[in-house]
């Protein structure tokens, strides 16, 4: 039995070196090929599919919902849910999908939104971190009071508003690390750390349940049946090809921020794929 690639990386780069880069990491634009003195500015997209005012929300009830929602713990992601509502991709699947897009995804905005107000008062007040934290309530709020998708053609609506609020939180990360960078004397490194990679973890989560939805509804209005791909799951991923890309960034990152970088040596079946 072939063994899946592993890799090693040989060089070495001291601890405080580390951490800066860590935050250079995060604080970079996404789908950025090479690094630039300019790429930490980034410009604000905002989520316009705000609800009308009948259906807008008192900061008080919105808060009760969501400390009702974060009392309910998510359900763990895993590839086999995402890939039910592609197996077979029908009608009746998609809208099973959208019944799982308003179930788990303010679920997690809740979590999201309660581990930022649970933030102490001087790191919430900081810009970046408050700016995130209304980010997250306008989401939560848009889809809790959406009204129940029962239909393919009011699904078409709905994907085109949720991609819009997936594209609105696109800099979530890099501005919280901005953030924490500002209020770095108020909380530990390791602090910091657990709550971005917290963090990462649920946008990671979001972003898959929220594109996967858009991915198969737009094959199934089209009729594509791409065999390689089941909404945005790739069923012949290469990790050598994965290990490739994200190396590339990983040394461009070195090499601008510290002048050097270490080798990366893929060793096992470079050739393996996998779902």
């Amino acid at each position: 039995m072939k063994s899946l690639p592993t890799v090693r990386c040989l060089g070495r780069v001291t601890r405080p070196a580390c951490e800066r880069s860590r935050l250079s990491v995060l604080t970079r634009p996404r789908h950025t090929a090479t690094f630039s003195s300019s790429s930490s500015r980034q410009h604000d997209f905002h989520f316009h599919a705000e609800p009308s005012k009948e259906n807008t929300l008192s900061p008080t009830d919105l808060s009760r919902l969501i400390e009702e929602h974060a009392k309910h713990p998510p359900r763990p992601l895993t590839l086999s849910t995402l890939l039910s509502f592609a197996r077979p991709l029908t009608p009746e699947s998609v809208l099973k999908s959208v019944g799982y897009v308003f179930t788990e995804i303010p679920r997690r905005l809740a979590m999201r939104a309660r581990s930022l107000e649970s933030l102490p008062f001087i790191v919430g007040m900081n810009p970046f971190i408050a700016r995130t934290l209304q980010a997250h309530r306008r989401a939560f709020q848009f889809l809790i009071m959406h009204p129940p998708v029962k239909t393919l053609e009011e699904n078409a609506r709905f994907i085109e508003q949720l991609s819009e609020l997936v594209q609105s939180h696109a800099n979530d990360i890099p501005a919280m690390a901005k953030g924490f960078q500002e209020c770095s004397r108020y909380l530990t490194p390791e602090q910091i750390s657990e709550f971005l990679d917290s963090t990462i973890r649920n946008r990671i989560a979001v972003r898959l349940i929220a594109e996967q939805h858009i991915a198969i509804s737009r094959d199934l209005a089209r009729g594509d049946n791409d065999g390689n791909h089941l909404g945005v799951v790739d069923l012949a991923c290469s990790p050598k090809e994965m290990i490739g890309v994200c190396g590339s960034f990983v040394s461009d990152l070195c090499e601008a921020t510290l002048g050097a970088s270490p080798q990366i040596v893929i060793d096992g079946d470079a050739d393996a794929t996998f779902a």
